[in-house]
């Protein structure tokens, strides 16, 4: 959510930006009905969505900051930093199309080659049932989104 709000926000997209704030805070509200447990990292999520709401509602986010135990405003405390290697996942959801129709999802390791992707995308049981008896003339790989067997 920061990544993509500081990048809106540099490239003057700011309809986006807060669209990505919001979307974060949705994700905040998920994880407190679900597992909510006050810690560092549940105080550091909740800085960072209102240091990235401040640029758009700065009187509001001033008093959130306040209330998050800051003496000082938010608008001279540092913006958000993102760890890139935090944002790598090990895996991958790739769709799995036959005909260009979606017919299933698979994980596979991220980076995967087509060969690889191909034969766990084949035995899929749901996309198996599409390939059955047909021979596979195309395969589109899209690496880590999708795979495509034109039939």
């Amino acid at each position: 959510m920061v990544q993509k709000t500081t990048q809106d926000i540099e490239e003057n997209r700011y309809n986006t930006a807060i669209a990505a704030t919001m979307g974060g805070l949705n994700e905040l509200y998920k994880q407190k009905t679900t597992s909510f447990v006050v810690s560092k990292d549940w105080q550091s999520a909740l800085e960072s969505i209102v240091a990235c709401v401040a640029p758009f509602a700065p009187h509001i986010a001033d008093e959130l900051w306040q209330q998050l135990g800051h003496s000082s405003s938010v608008h001279t405390d540092t913006w958000p930093s993102v760890d890139t290697n935090d944002l790598q996942s090990e895996n991958a959801t790739v769709v799995v199309q036959v005909n260009g129709k979606v017919r299933a999802t698979i994980e596979v390791p991220t980076g995967s080659d087509q060969e690889h992707v191909a034969g766990i995308a084949s035995k899929n049981e749901k996309a198996a049932l599409f390939l059955q008896d047909k021979q596979i003339k195309k395969t589109v790989y899209v690496p880590n989104k999708l795979i495509n067997f034109v039939v």
